[in-house]
Order: C-alpha cells, then sequence, then structure tokens
C-alpha cells in the first residue's frame, strides 16, 4: 500500500478532526488511505484501487476537473456530505481535493457535524418560515377578504391601518345618508321559493350597492330590503352631496340595466331613494364585542323617514342637500312633508337625471 505522511499530520489531525485519502490522478483510483478514512465512509481496506467515483459518487462527472489539479494551483470542494460511518454514527463531511508535489490528489475529509447540523436545522426553520409566511399569507388574504365582505372596504382599510379604534364612539361630521329601499318587495316575492327571493334580493342589491360605492358612499348596513349608505366617512369626500345624489340615480340606471338582461319573467323590483345632509355621530355602536360602523342622529332619521314615502324609481332630497346640488342636478320642488319628530313641513325636492340646465 502506498503510504502517505504529512508534517505534522498526528498533531494537527485529532484537533481539526481530519482524515486523508491519496487518489491516482491519471487512473483515479484509491491509493491509499488513512484509518479514520475507511471508518468515516464506512469502507474497508478493499477500496484501495478502486475508482474514486465508486467509493465517493459526488465525484462523478469531475474527472477533467481532478486530472486538471496536479497541474494547477486549484482545488475542488465538496461541502456536508452526509455519511453513516462503520462506527454507526451519521456525520456531515467537507472534502477538499488538492494536487501534491508528488502530482498525486490528496482528499482531506474533515468532520463538520456540528456545522452540517446547524445549517440543516438553519433550513429546516428556514421551510418552517416560509410555510409559517404562506399560511399566514392564507390567512390575511382570507382575513382581508372576510372584511371587505363583512365591513364598508375604507372602514376595513382604516382599521387594518390603525386609523381607526376598534372601539366604541364616534365624532361627529357633515355627512350626506342615503337610504334605498325596495317597493313592493314583499308582495313581488311571496310568489318566490326562499332560494328565488335571496337571489332576488341579491342582485338588486349589488347593482345598489356598486353604484354607491362607485360615487365615494360608505355602504354600512343592509336592513332586509334596505340600504343605508354614508357620504364624507370615514374619509373626507368632496362635493359629498353631489356624490350622493349621483350615487342614487346610479342605483336606477343600475337596477335598470340589470331588468334589460332579465328573461321576461323573472321579478324586478324598484327602488324609493332619499337623501338629507347635515350633522350626524358616526362611529362604531353596539354593545359586547359586536361593533357596527354607522351614523346616528337626527340627520339620519329624517333620512330613513323620506325614504319611506319616496315612490319606486325616483330620489328625493331635502333642502340643505338642494342647496349643494342645484347647480349640477335638475330637481323639481314637491309638496312639503310632515315627519314625526318635526315641527314643521320638511321641504322635498325630486331629484332628476341628466344636467341641470
Amino acid at each position: 500500500m502506498t503510504t502517505f505522511t504529512a508534517p505534522g499530520w498526528s498533531d494537527i489531525q485529532p484537533y481539526f478532526q481530519l482524515t486523508w485519502a491519496l487518489l491516482d490522478p491519471t487512473e483515479l483510483t484509491l491509493l491509499a488511505f488513512d484509518p479514520l478514512w475507511l471508518m468515516w465512509f464506512a469502507l474497508d481496506a478493499t477500496v484501495q484501487g478502486q475508482p474514486a467515483d465508486a467509493v465517493l459518487p459526488e465525484l462523478w462527472g469531475l474527472a477533467e476537473q481532478i486530472q486538471a489539479l496536479p497541474h494547477s494551483a486549484d482545488h475542488l470542494r465538496l461541502d456536508l456530505l452526509q455519511r453513516q460511518g462503520s462506527d454507526g454514527r451519521w456525520r456531515y463531511l467537507n472534502v477538499v481535493l488538492l494536487p501534491t508535489a508528488e502530482r498525486h490528489i490528496l482528499l482531506v475529509a474533515q468532520d463538520s457535524t456540528a456545522q452540517g447540523r446547524t445549517l440543516q436545522a438553519l433550513t429546516q426553520n428556514r421551510n418552517e418560515l416560509r410555510l409559517l409566511r404562506q399560511q399566514l399569507d392564507t390567512l390575511n388574504q382570507k382575513l382581508f377578504y372576510l372584511l371587505n365582505v363583512y365591513l364598508p372596504p375604507t372602514v376595513a382599510d382604516q382599521l387594518v391601518r390603525g386609523e381607526l379604534a376598534a372601539e366604541l364612539g364616534g365624532q361627529q361630521r357633515q355627512v350626506a345618508i342615503l337610504f334605498a329601499d325596495i317597493r313592493g318587495y314583499t308582495r313581488t316575492v311571496e310568489r318566490l321559493t326562499p332560494d328565488q327571493t335571496m337571489q332576488t334580493l341579491n342582485a338588486h342589491l349589488t347593482a345598489a350597492v356598486q353604484a354607491i360605492t362607485e360615487h365615494g358612499g360608505t355602504v354600512n348596513q343592509f336592513q332586509g330590503d334596505n340600504v343605508m349608505a354614508i357620504f364624507n366617512a370615514p374619509l373626507d369626500l368632496p362635493a359629498y352631496a353631489r356624490h350622493a345624489v349621483q350615487a342614487a340615480l346610479a342605483v336606477h340606471a343600475a337596477v335598470a340595466d340589470y331588468h334589460h338582461s332579465l328573461p321576461a319573467d323573472q321579478p324586478r323590483l324598484q327602488f324609493g331613494i332619499g337623501i338629507n345632509t347635515g350633522p350626524a355621530l358616526v362611529g362604531n355602536s353596539g354593545g359586547g364585542l359586536r361593533y357596527t360602523y354607522t351614523a346616528i342622529g337626527d340627520t339620519v332619521n329624517l333620512a330613513s323617514r323620506i325614504t319611506a314615502v319616496t315612490p319606486a324609481g325616483q330620489v328625493w332630497i331635502t333642502e340643505p342637500v338642494l342647496q349643494q346640488v342645484q347647480a349640477v342636478i335638475r330637481t323639481t320642488p314637491l309638496k312639503p312633508l310632515l315627519f314625526k319628530g318635526k315641527s314643521a313641513p320638511t321641504a322635498l325636492f325630486a331629484a332628476h337625471d341628466g344636467d341641470q340646465p
């Protein structure tokens, strides 16, 4: 057996946990090896003379690079090879191939089990973190979807950003309040099945919500066949009264477009819409852990009562709304009505589609 003795090898071998083997650069066969090499790689002395890549499969395909080593100052490195030694222990081994003065190839293996296990743990932790991040992303997407389904999108966004506190209370703001109530709902749906009723109601409410949202309104609640929307809360909305009236007119247009797409035998519903503007307390109302973002006050109550008497397909507004929209929206005066809680009749006006001449 060819022997190899490195200066000071016996001194550094235990300290650095090293072992070695010697390779013929021409035949690429094992010439010699340290006993510790045999143990770490679970080999016996019969490997002498065997092809290197049969003993160390990681060398397969590297023949040209290995044969070029004696003619250069370069080296090859194989990191963290996992092997179970003849002593039954699993090790991570770093192997470096170096040219010797005799133009052989010296294979030096270092036991890097601690490093390998650390890297394995880091890799596992990284994979677990990646999986956790994916799960959190999925959860956040579901949460974002649920927030935007069950809350007005502007409210959900402010809650997520921390700009709106998830606590009871609110602030007084100048707002426009829109109520849209389906007319003849009970009479129309009494001949429908529950599924047909829900489908019909949802289709009409969807058309209304899309039109309101497109004009900057915050749809904050549904009450059966009734929709309530706030303009100028939670976000500031310039010309909020005009946006509210334009949204109401857009609701009727959207419903008409939807009706045109229906078969002749399908039910068609119409909204009566009332709008008022003025101060209201806007914020979270409720009890316990159940909150609703809403607006309360006389401005809201009057808008609701106006809606209750507004005929199907029409938009009725109060004089404060008229003062903000009369330059851009066509209106006609209506007979004043006395509403509950009011000491004098309320002036009312019908808003119409088309620009004010």
